[in-house]
């Protein structure tokens, strides 16, 4: 689907999307959706892509918990990077392709990509409003990390939802 450089086909972009090809043309003409030429064939760089779609939907209840909680998690990486990484990592072993317990499939390469990777990249992933991010939180390895008390307070108010909620 995708290049080796992170750069998409309109019809790449559209089926991602759930549109049409001319649909993402028209996104392109209108300046909604950035792009380069290549002779005459548009490019769209992915993350365009996902920032454009995580735009274009409000995030559902079960994301906003996930965004609340993964939030929650980032403070937790922020004061203590090895011990929070090490909980999701031990996770991640049991999530694994030869684990009966299984469950997260083409995302555990990327977590462990993650948790291996610099701090801040992970931050961002745990934290961006993107469809890349929204997916990966739904793919957590950090379940166990906050205690149920700290669960219950982050997600105290999840049904009272504010103006400037995401």
């Amino acid at each position: 689907m995708a290049s080796r450089d992170g750069w998409l086909t309109t019809g790449d972009a559209a089926r991602i999307i759930g549109s049409t090809r001319q649909h993402v043309v028209d996104l392109c003409n209108r300046g909604l959706l950035p792009y380069s030429l290549v002779n005459r064939h548009r490019r769209i760089r992915r993350e365009d892509l996902d920032v454009f779609a995580a735009g274009a939907q409000r995030m559902t209840r079960d994301q906003r918990r996930s965004f609340r909680l993964a939030m929650a998690v980032a403070g937790r990486l922020v004061a203590d990077p090895e011990g929070t990484r090490h909980a999701a990592r031990a996770h991640l072993a049991d999530m694994s392709p030869g684990s009966s317990r299984r469950r997260g499939g083409k995302w555990h390469d990327r977590w462990i990509g993650l948790l291996d990777g610099p701090l801040d990249d992970l931050l961002t992933a745990l934290t961006a409003d993107t469809v890349d991010s929204r997916e990966l939180r739904q793919n957590s390895p950090f379940v166990g990390v906050l205690s149920d008390t700290e669960r219950t307070a982050v997600l105290k108010n999840l049904s009272r939802p504010t103006r400037d909620q995401p």
